[in-house]
């Protein structure tokens, strides 16, 4: 569950990148409109400096040849334009010469922009006034004086020309509005591109990333001949090779220590087998009477030796299902009888404990196919634990659901549960659940016991579980499949009789 509810490196990946992507996507597309719109404001500016400073030269060279038709003309061009509001050339008195409303030609003009106090300018730099029109229209009024000759200068007038601002601001806006869109478009286009780069970038990280954290899951699981193949020829390549080299080394080590087991097991058997027989001989008077205290001695030695042989036989169980030399003799087996024998042999541990076992097998599940001694095995082992974890007056119960192609068995208790932190782990060697609130009160085991089950449960092809609270809401169901007998089982093995 924890697992589901964490982000993975690749959605981090794939939204932080895009998160930088959107942010230098957008902090750009700022920073050009800011530019673009300063850029603007100022050719703006230049265009009407140049547009004056045009009607000063086409005054200069009407007033030449004394012929006002140059200055008319062009004056009632301008009028066209859709920003000048006006366009007027004014005689050295403030008169108006020429105008884009011919009703004001004669007329003095007494501001500043209209007299000699403009002469005293720079002759290349006009002069700007904010004006307020009489409709309430805002006018940039640009003014420049006309000067004839150099040296020195004849002042003869100025030329001016005004435009409104509400235009103006109007063709900025539009321009603005038109690489706005622009802008998004390319912004759009650039988020796409980056999605797509961030989850590809995403992809080539996370994929060999998820192939380490697999392939560690399955080395820590203990198949250690299992090899990680990243091909990024970079760090985590490097890292992927150490982790093989890992494998490798505690391959070498486990097997080390397989064998050690197998050979200090084998040698321990032979003489551990004499130790029983002699001591079978001495319990039996063979080499004279004995004394009770004699007798209660030797049933100690003897109850030692049987764990001891328990403990050997476990430890070599286990190196046969490491090694995968576990052998299996199946065939086909009824599961309500395999229960109710788990039911007669445990009779005696039950009644102790007035624990109640239910049968709850259905009369038409079909045969299971499976080494025979094997499954018992399981099934002893299963029913012992939730026996041992289960409170006086409890219940154990045995159920069964059939699949596709399996059995699913559950081997439920009403006992005090496993802790969280121990389930993940139960199925490990030498793995053990604390004794719970001292029902555990049989002598402890040796922690192989559900390593075995696990080994011999998967040899036959199916897998266990353990749920923890129980469906019931208390203690804890172990739950495993086994194939049933199919078909397909019959006629590769012959089985003519099944039954």
């Amino acid at each position: 569950m924890a697992r589901q509810n964490r982000t993975t490196i690749k959605f981090k990946l794939a939204f932080f990148s895009t998160l930088l992507v959107v942010f230098v996507a957008l902090s750009g597309s700022y920073y050009i409109l800011r530019a673009q719109k300063q850029t603007l404001i100022a050719e703006g500016n230049t265009s009407r400096i140049d547009t004056v400073k045009a009607l000063r030269q086409v005054a200069r060279e009407a007033l030449l040849v004394d012929d006002d038709t140059g200055i008319v003309n062009y004056a009632n061009l301008l009028r066209k334009a859709l920003t000048i509001s006006y366009a007027m050339v004014l005689n050295t008195d403030g008169k108006v010469r020429v105008h884009t409303d011919p009703l004001l030609i004669g007329k003095t003009l007494s501001d500043p922009a209209s007299g000699q106090a403009l002469a005293a300018r720079s002759r290349e730099t006009p002069l700007l006034q904010r004006l307020t029109l009489d409709d309430g229209r805002e006018i940039l009024d640009y003014s420049i004086p006309i000067v004839l000759g150099l040296t020195p200068p004849e002042y003869k007038g100025v030329a001016r020309i005004g435009f409104d601002k509400k235009a103006i601001d109007l063709l900025l806006s539009d321009s603005l509005s038109k690489m706005t869109r622009q802008i998004i478009g390319a912004f759009v286009f650039a988020l796409i591109i980056g999605l797509l780069g961030a989850i590809v970038l995403a992809t080539l990280i996370a994929k060999p990333i998820e192939s380490l954290r697999l392939g560690a899951k399955t080395i820590g699981e203990g198949k250690l001949n299992h090899r990680i193949e990243v091909n990024t020829h970079d760090e985590l390549k490097d890292l992927a090779d150490e982790f093989n080299l890992m494998a490798k080394k505690l391959g070498e080590l486990d097997q080390m220590k397989q064998d050690f087991v197998s050979n200090v097991t084998h040698e321990l058997r032979s003489p551990l087998t004499s130790i029983r027989g002699y001591l079978d001989l001495l319990i039996q008077g063979a080499a004279g009477p004995n004394t009770d205290l004699q007798r209660d001695y030797l049933s100690i030695i003897k109850n030692s030796s049987v764990r001891l042989a328990r403990f050997i036989d476990n430890l070599l169980d286990v190196a046969k299902i490491e090694a995968h030399k576990l052998t299996l003799s199946p065939s086909p087996a009824d599961l309500q009888q395999l229960a109710h024998e788990m039911e007669v042999l445990f009779k005696p541990q039950m009644d102790e404990k007035k624990i109640r076992f239910s049968n709850l097998i259905p009369k038409n599940i079909p045969l299971i196919f499976v080494d025979k001694d094997k499954f018992a095995e399981v099934t002893i082992n299963l029913t012992s634990n939730a026996i041992k974890f289960t409170s006086e007056e409890g219940l154990v119960k045995f159920l069964a659901v059939e699949g596709p192609n399996y059995v699913e068995i559950h081997i439920e208790d009403t006992g005090a549960g496993i802790p969280k932190d121990m389930i993940g782990k139960l199925f490990n060697k030498f793995e053990q659940v604390k004794s719970s609130q001292g029902l555990a009160r049989k002598q402890k085991g040796t922690g192989l016991g559900l390593a075995i089950v696990k080994g011999i449960v998967e040899a036959h092809g199916g897998r266990i579980w353990v749920e923890s609270p129980a469906p019931s809401g208390k203690g804890s169901v172990f739950k495993f499949t086994v194939p049933k007998l199919t078909d397909e089982l019959k006629q590769k093995y012959n089985l003519t009789h099944p039954s």
